[in-house]
């Protein structure tokens, strides 16, 4: 997504805009099952709640012809590299200015 976005801006979107997504839907069990692979806990999904739309898959037409954007990293190696940054830089969020609070 971060290598899109840079695209997006190396290129622009010709004042519309461009979906960037891996263009494989994925379920939220899938999602999670992949997650699990990566951490160990525990899970449940509570089949008396609706499932709700079971795939949602962004189209890359626009993407692909207008700015080069090819993704090419799986689901499991981006939660990993996710992770992975998250442990060793866990107190970033400290650094930041939050320009939400009142002054």
């Amino acid at each position: 997504m971060a290598e899109g976005v840079i695209l997006a801006l190396y290129y622009g979107t010709r004042g519309d805009f461009v979906n960037l997504g891996s263009g494989t839907g994925i379920t939220i069990k899938e999602l999670v099952e992949t997650l699990h692979n990566l951490l160990n806990f525990n899970y449940e999904f509570d089949t008396t709640k609706s499932s709700g739309f079971p795939k949602r898959v962004m189209d890359l037409t626009r993407a692909r012809d207008w700015i080069n954007y090819n993704p090419t990293t799986s689901l499991l190696d981006g939660l990993k590299e996710t992770w992975d940054w998250f442990q060793d830089n866990q107190d970033e969020y400290l650094k930041r200015k939050n320009y939400f609070v009142e002054k």
